[in-house]
């Protein structure tokens, strides 16, 4: 059995629990793809709480009825409510298949497919890859935007999927002031579900490819009113980034790709402030093998508000199989940020 997965990108990593001890985080890390090969595969990755060292474990799990198939570009939430990983979509580059299928891992490790009503008039994400999943753990409500598939490119469709009904909507939106307001069908960006100050579930949106173009711009949609604003920029205009919210308050990005260079920094976007800053790499650690030449389709997760978890990605040379974790305490203490200095 291997001790270590292999080097991917685009994997799927979500904080799921801590260990009955107490003494280390537990994270799931599924599917991805490098130069050669895609994954079916998923992964318990444990980080000891004092010492931050990562340990692996493949998880065996089963297969019913052996619809979960080898994809990457897969989005997936994990749903601490009833204790399972979902995972919506994804492609299989090797085959050229796009899929819409939902899967949930279930505590006692078994993949099933989630079944739905699709008789004419049930809406139903359609095939996409490259898309995000967010989940509103209040209303247990999980929301799809965007991503792509090969007969439209990328989307800016909003699926909202309803738990406790076990259906799917189509949800209509607007842009608060004008259609500017409203993001570009976008691909290959980040998305968080945020609470604003009156505990109402918000959309962000960062960057992502629409068609051509790169975005720079950060959306917010209200989720009650189901209208866009568009708040802020990013540094650079950016996609296949990884993203993290923390507290609530702060996003944290890593790496990603500008048309031109891929990045090896973290920058911070304080969202009450509405101000960028960037992390200082050396006192993270200056040996880190995810600052040398950057990275794009790293795996990222938060756990508990108390460490964030890097995991793998790709450079312009290799694929990743390595992690990196940040204390939270680091991430939210302006010391640890210098101003951002030059915007590429």
């Amino acid at each position: 059995m291997d001790s270590v997965p292999e080097e991917r990108g685009h994997p799927t990593l979500n904080y799921f629990k801590d260990t009955d001890d107490g003494t280390a985080y537990c994270f799931l890390m599924s599917c991805g793809a490098n130069r050669e090969k895609q994954f079916d595969d998923v992964w318990l990755i444990t980080v000891q709480k004092d010492d931050f060292s990562t340990h692996f474990k493949r998880i065996e799990y089963e297969n019913i009825d052996d619809k979960f198939t080898a994809r990457n570009g897969q989005a997936a939430v994990y749903d601490k409510d009833n204790k399972e990983l979902l995972i919506l979509g994804g492609q299989d580059s090797v085959n050229n298949v796009q899929y819409n299928d939902l899967f949930a891992l279930d505590a006692d490790y078994q993949m099933k497919k989630v079944e739905f009503d699709l008789s004419e008039g049930m809406p139903f994400p359609r095939v996409r890859n490259s898309h995000t999943l967010v989940r509103d753990h209040q209303n247990q409500k999980i929301y799809c935007y965007g991503g792509a598939n090969a007969s439209e490119g990328p989307l800016n469709d909003l699926y909202e999927f309803d738990q406790k009904e076990n259906e799917w909507v189509q949800l209509l939106t607007s842009g608060k002031e004008s259609v500017e307001d409203v993001p570009p069908p976008l691909e290959m960006h980040t998305s968080h579900l945020y609470y604003d100050e009156e505990s109402n579930p918000q959309l962000l949106i960062f960057g992502g490819r629409s068609n051509e173009t790169l975005s720079s711009s950060i959306y917010r949609l209200d989720l009650e009113e189901l209208q866009w604003s568009k708040i802020s920029e990013m540094p650079s205009i950016m996609c296949s980034h990884a993203s993290a919210l923390i507290k609530n308050r702060y996003v944290i990005v890593y790496g990603g790709f500008s048309g031109t260079s891929i990045f090896d920094s973290i920058r911070r976007y304080d969202i009450e402030t509405n101000k960028w800053l960037t992390f200082i790499k050396s006192d993270a650690d200056p040996t880190c093998e995810f600052f040398t030449d950057g990275r794009i389709a790293t795996a990222v997760a938060n756990a508990n508000e108390e460490v964030v978890l890097l995991f793998g990605g790709s450079s312009a040379l290799k694929d990743y199989n390595d992690t990196f974790v940040i204390p939270v305490e680091k991430l939210i203490d302006d010391a640890n940020f210098s101003e951002i200095t030059q915007v590429i």
